[in-house]
């Protein structure tokens, strides 16, 4: 018998694409992959950091990604991240799992926002 998994939040993108991309759906491809690819990289970042012990460069990734999260407006995302910029912060592993839940549920929102199935 497996365990039962706990109830997540259903979240929504409260982005408008069209704000920025003046309905272009090109642009609005070009965007979401780079929206990606920050979300991806402050993973990999977080990852990085804790196991080399090297917590300055997740710091600057997440200064780097600030932008992107404030586009998704994913204020949660945003507070975990700045949970995560002090490692002597004693829910680090739960701030850590919740890190990793939300960035994969927006790179699978994301991802379903692409005109081109690019992804």
């Amino acid at each position: 018998m497996t365990a039962p998994v706990p109830n997540r939040k259903i979240k929504t993108l409260v982005i408008d694409f069209d704000l920025y991309t003046d309905g272009d759906p090109s642009f609005k491809d070009e965007l979401i992959l780079m929206m990606m690819d920050n979300i991806q990289e402050l993973l990999q970042s977080y990852e990085t950091s804790q196991k080399d012990n090297d917590h300055d460069k997740f710091r600057k990734v997440c200064h780097k990604v600030l932008s992107t999260v404030s586009m998704i407006g994913d204020q949660e995302l945003i507070s975990v991240m700045e949970k995560l910029k002090d490692p002597s912060n004693p829910d680090a592993n739960e701030h850590a799992a919740i890190l990793k839940g939300l960035c994969h549920t927006i790179l699978d929102m994301l991802s379903g926002e692409l005109t081109d199935k690019l992804y």
